[in-house]
């Protein structure tokens, strides 16, 4: 009996007639929903039926995405009656390998998918199963450092009979097998150190007689020890220190020379700040000055002003050796030829009562002496003020 399948068509949900595009379209629809990566939150049997779905979906755009198999699946669907043979069809391979009369036996146990999270998971846990193996050898190293001669030696003849009782285990004789070379390596390395050591205390000290020859190259694999240096080189000790002096001297000067640019600095924006203060207190002084001279300007003009207006009398009068204000004086700016004047001058005469001829100390006194002589004369006399010189 001959089975029959569903065409290409029906798979993708198309009719016979659809052009590349719509098929395309189908294709890429259907992939978003059955493809494995999109099915990764299912359950495992609910995957293994999305991907059966994608395979057979996968198998019918291969036939119709390109023209000459699509044209070449139509004749055939066409001698067939619009039908698949599963037997006879050239374009159904997965018809005629699935028996799906036999069931699929089922496993001994379920497959577990691996997720990307579970993966990176395990990569992190295997780089940290790495970092603590290197840590331990790190300490391994540490410990076997602190052995003598004897000591290495011991555990490489312990790893030696370890690795012949395991005999039957291919990993544990592996691994034996490893530490072996690992402390073969330990104890020549410490040998070698050794005889070096020794090669070097049996060379002289002090300057050398003859010119150095060419070390060979076991000598010069000896410089690479961590012994102390044999030959003792007082000269060039010498001149290392020389060379150190010298080096330190030029930064100490560096140093100097950057501490008084640094002095210099400052001190000139200190001088600079003085002197913009200098300046406004200069400013600020002519200003004053100015202010001043205008102020005196004022009196002196004010006062004229009054001396006029009152009719002061001129001098050689009553009054007119008087102290009164003076423009010059007052203002200041003549002071020093005023006093130049009065160097030359005879002393002024004394302020003498023509009444009583006494000297009175105010004109309070004076003008009370002039008011009782008057009452005493019973008459209307002027009262005058005379100034005598003496």
């Amino acid at each position: 009996m001959t089975a029959t399948i569903q065409t290409h068509y029906a798979t993708l949900g198309l009719a016979p007639e659809a052009d590349l595009p719509v098929i395309r379209a189908a294709y890429k629809a259907l992939v978003l929903i059955h493809h494995p990566d999109k099915t990764l939150h299912l359950t495992p049997e609910e995957r293994a039926s999305h991907a059966a779905i994608f395979r057979d979906i996968q198998e019918a755009y291969d036939v119709l995405g390109s023209p000459s198999f699509k044209a070449a699946y139509d004749a055939e669907l066409e001698r067939h009656g619009n039908r698949v043979d599963a037997k006879r069809s050239t374009f159904h391979r997965s018809a005629y390998t699935r028996k799906p009369s036999s069931p699929t036996p089922k496993r001994s146990h379920s497959i577990h998918l691996t997720t990307p999270d579970e993966k990176r998971a395990m990569k992190a846990k295997v780089e940290q199963d790495l970092a603590y193996l290197q840590e331990q050898r790190a300490k391994r190293d540490a410990n076997d450092a602190k052995l003598d001669d004897a000591g290495l030696k011991f555990m490489l003849q312990t790893w030696v009979d370890l690795a012949e009782e395991h005999q039957d285990d291919a990993y544990l004789r592996a691994h034996c097998a490893i530490q072996m070379q690992v402390y073969q390596a330990k104890v020549a390395r410490r040998e070698k150190e050794h005889e070096e050591w020794l090669a070097s205390m049996s060379k002289p000290k002090g300057y050398p007689q003859t010119p150095p020859t060419p070390a060979p190259k076991k000598a010069a694999a000896s410089a690479r020890r961590t012994t102390p240096v044999s030959s003792f080189q007082p000269g060039k000790r010498a001149e290392d220190r020389k060379r150190a002096e010298a080096q330190r001297a030029e930064e100490e000067a560096l140093r100097m020379q950057a501490r008084q640019e640094e002095k210099s600095r400052k001190e000139a924006a200190k001088q600079a700040h003085l002197d913009a203060k200098a300046a406004a207190v200069r400013a600020e002084r002519e200003k004053q000055k100015q202010k001043l001279e205008a102020l005196a300007k004022e009196d002196a003009e004010r006062v004229a002003k009054a001396r006029a207006k009152a009719g002061a009398p001129p001098k050689g009068t009553v009054g007119a050796n008087a102290p009164l204000c003076d423009e010059e004086a007052y203002s200041g700016r003549l002071f020093h030829n005023a006093t130049d004047k009065l160097d030359d001058v005879k002393p002024g005469p004394k302020k003498v009562c023509a009444k009583c001829e006494l000297e009175h100390g105010s004109f309070a006194e004076w003008r009370k002496c002039n008011m009782q002589n008057s009452k005493q004369k019973d008459g209307d006399e002027e009262e005058v003020y005379l100034l005598f010189e003496i």
